[in-house]
């Protein structure tokens, strides 16, 4: 299944463009990303970049086609940077618009140039040395359209986004609401179809988009009452995240054995199942969330320094991600036995 991604960069704060948000009356998603951006996916993607309320970077990533990246100011596109091989490898970097915003150093702007000079990149090649070289978190399978039709996806991987309909924050319950119906509606999904006319990228990128989606979408209760708990479920021997996530359901967070603990931990920290697509980033999530059930339920007196420790040391910003989800659902936890005591 072949990315594609279109948003928006903002080099400011998530509170700032979430009030610009809330302010126009915009559907939008607001997710901060490193070092001062913010990522901004809307169905309203053209009407920003023609305002003048903001430096808007517009992203723009397919796998198959290319990667695009923009820089708009006061409604004008003041710096393109274009590598793109649906026929041959064929680049255009207006280098100057960028150093002169300051978005890239004149030494980074001549390392992407030269890059593009040596004519056998991909476009991952170049749009992660763009990446590097600003600094920020390129963010996959994530475009404007997608809060249109498949919010749920994007609840489910953004548990720390803001998500607005029409200017309203969305109120989300749990990040992983549902995550168990995964598996039935992957059973329940029909099979791919055949034979039809060939489509526009437009119309694949959104198919692809929904296929996604539909692998998350939830109609069910994380929790099941008919599952028998036990406090030793060997985790580590799922052979794939869906085996994984069945299998988690098992455990009683009060009786986790150190094995338990050891395997969440393996897959918080190392994504175990990575090769396995988007279904990796439910169960690392999922992991996150159950770590810190037996943390609560084992009542460890250190459990959020543990956490934010832990969140620190993170090698990667995925891996920061998902223990933030653990810090997050710990402290709702806290505070809701805080409430009942």
């Amino acid at each position: 299944m072949s990315e594609f991604s279109r948003y928006l960069l903002l080099r400011e704060d998530a509170d700032v463009v979430a009030g610009f948000v809330e302010r126009e009356r915009a559907t939008a998603l607001v997710v901060q990303n490193q070092h001062g951006f913010t990522v901004l996916a809307s169905p309203q993607h053209d009407a920003f970049v023609a305002s003048d309320r903001f430096l808007w970077i517009s992203y723009d990533f397919a796998a198959d086609h290319g990667f695009v990246l923009e820089v708009y100011e006061k409604g004008a596109c003041v710096a393109r940077l274009k590598a793109s091989s649906e026929v041959e490898r064929t680049a255009k970097f207006e280098r100057g618009g960028f150093v002169a915003r300051t978005l890239l150093s004149a030494r980074s702007a001549v390392a992407i140039n030269a890059r593009l000079a040596q004519g056998d990149w991909t476009h991952r090649d170049i749009r992660d040395l763009v990446a590097r070289e600003m600094g920020f978190e390129p963010v996959a399978f994530l475009n404007g359209g997608q809060l249109l039709d498949s919010r749920d996806d994007l609840e489910m991987r953004f548990p720390e986004g803001r998500l607005f309909i029409d200017g309203k924050r969305v109120e989300r319950e749990d990040p992983l609401d549902g995550v168990d119906a995964i598996l039935d509606a992957e059973k329940k999904a029909p099979s791919s179809s055949r034979g039809k006319p060939k489509l526009t990228r437009v119309v694949m990128a959104r198919r692809e988009m929904d296929e996604i989606a539909s692998a998350f979408k939830s109609s069910a209760p994380l929790e099941r009452t008919a599952v028998e708990t036990a406090g030793d479920v060997d985790l580590a021997a799922c052979k794939n995240a869906r085996a994984w996530l069945d299998a988690r359901k098992r455990v009683d967070p009060a009786r986790a054995s150190a094995a338990v603990m050891i395997e969440l931990e393996r897959v918080i920290r190392d994504n175990r199942f990575s090769a396995e697509g988007d279904i990796a980033v439910v169960a690392r999530e999922a992991a996150a969330i159950l770590y810190a059930r037996c943390l609560k339920a084992k009542k460890r007196a250190d459990a959020a320094k543990h956490l934010a420790a832990r969140e620190a040391e993170a090698r990667n910003s995925g891996e920061s991600s998902a223990w933030n989800v653990a810090s997050k659902y710990f402290a709702k936890l806290d505070g809701k036995a805080a409430t009942d005591d």
